[in-house]
């Protein structure tokens, strides 16, 4: 489903070049109002992907650091941050700050499934419900929805492309490396960290593991919320 959308905002970008954003797609198929409400459903979307990785990055330095009471500082810290990360208007200036991200998760999840395969905190303890709560089941699929949403930068990926033609290739090279990813990550990580796996998964480790785990992911925690929102100015 996420590779079928992306490709027909692709086909929509294509129809309506002038098309940069949400908000823009909004206005062809509703007029104003739909610029509005598109607009504003995108900006919404944005400040909550950045409370989320500002709260990523209060327990990540509280693992690391072992003061909890600075929560609010870290907190501080990390709005501050991002605002400057993202004085950039353009992808072509993050680009290598993606790279660097990238490299950084990467390192971080294989540092964390190496150390739950050896602690093994709670391996084989496989946990399911076929009635779920209202709660339980409507996060376990906003987990899904969320890892799949890099949809709201799309038509900002497509404008900066030399050629936009290319994307449906970065479109398909995306969704197969990030499905592979989650799907390895997560048959590892619960399988030796059972039902109580924690959120942020990094979190799963043992105490020494996960502070080095967070150190790796350091970079991706401080650079991927400003690459997500990047829509082109």
């Amino acid at each position: 489903m996420a590779t079928y959308t992306g490709l027909v905002i692709h086909q929509f970008k294509q129809k309506y070049p002038h098309v940069h954003s949400m908000a823009d797609a909004g206005e062809v198929l509703l007029g104003p109002w739909g610029r509005e409400i598109f607009g504003i459903a995108q900006i919404l979307f944005f400040i909550f992907i950045m409370a989320s990785h500002i709260l990523t990055f209060g327990i990540m330095m509280n693992t690391i650091t072992h003061h909890g009471a600075c929560t609010i500082v870290f907190a501080v810290a990390a709005l501050l941050l991002s605002i400057i990360c993202t004085l950039p208007r353009t992808l072509k200036n993050v680009a290598y700050m993606s790279i660097t991200s990238f490299i950084s998760i990467g390192a971080a999840v294989i540092v964390t499934m190496v150390g739950v395969s050896i602690t093994k905190p709670g391996m084989g303890a496989i946990h399911y419900t076929t009635d779920p709560s209202f709660h339980k089941g409507f996060a376990a699929v906003l987990n899904i929805v969320f890892a799949y949403a890099g949809h709201v930068a799309f038509f900002g990926f497509i404008s900066e492309l030399k050629d936009a033609k290319d994307f449906p290739k970065a479109l398909c090279l995306l969704q197969v490396s990030d499905t592979s990813l989650y799907i390895l990550c997560a048959i590892v990580i619960y399988w030796f960290a059972g039902k109580d796996v924690k959120s942020p998964a990094l979190d799963s480790a043992g105490p020494t593991i996960r502070k080095i785990a967070y150190g790796l992911a350091i970079p991706t925690v401080c650079i991927s919320s400003h690459l997500r929102p990047y829509p082109l100015s």
